[in-house]
């Protein structure tokens, strides 16, 4: 059996992508489901969540994806155990280049909470089109997400991206 992948990424700071990332972790763990929650912010605030679970909580394997530290080495903070059925990447606000690459080469699922704002939404929308314009590996979902209520504006509901089918929540 394969391991899915779910990239949860925004350009901007304090869009929920945290928050969003912690509570698929949750949900895949609560169903059983192997799961790891991979932490690319340097803030590490999933890894601090994951710590601060309660022992009877249903497993997550936390791997640690953020900037490499002086006494640490990086391969095995960022292990991702073989039995990892679903892997929920948290990303840093701004990623940009080789680490979006990296981070969307390991992506079959990509979810973007948006503040319904206009300037988030311009921003998303100019993320998405530097995204489409890169290389991707395969298929999958693309999905965006309103991350708090409010006026939202239009939003196509239905279109295609590097091979990944996307659609609003």
């Amino acid at each position: 059996m394969r391991m899915n992948t779910t990239l949860v990424i925004n350009p901007k700071g304090g869009a929920g992508k945290t928050t969003v990332a912690i509570n698929l972790a949750s949900h895949f763990a609560a169903a059983n489901t192997a799961t790891t929650l991979m932490d690319y912010d340097p803030q590490g605030s999933s890894l601090h969540w994951l710590r601060s679970r309660a022992p009877e909580a249903a497993k997550i394997h936390g791997a640690n994806a953020g900037p490499p530290k002086p006494d640490r080495l990086r391969s095995f903070e960022m292990y991702v155990p073989p039995e990892t059925r679903q892997l929920v990447i948290d990303t840093p606000a701004g990623a940009s280049g080789l680490l979006l690459q990296e981070m969307l080469g390991r992506a079959h699922c990509v979810i973007i909470p948006v503040v319904p704002s206009s300037l988030d939404i311009h921003a998303t929308a100019n993320f998405i089109k530097d995204c489409s314009q890169g290389p991707h590996p395969g298929e999958g979902t693309f999905a965006w997400q309103w991350s708090r209520t409010g006026s939202a504006g239009q939003c196509p509901s239905t279109r295609r991206w590097s091979g990944f089918s996307t659609r609003s929540t």
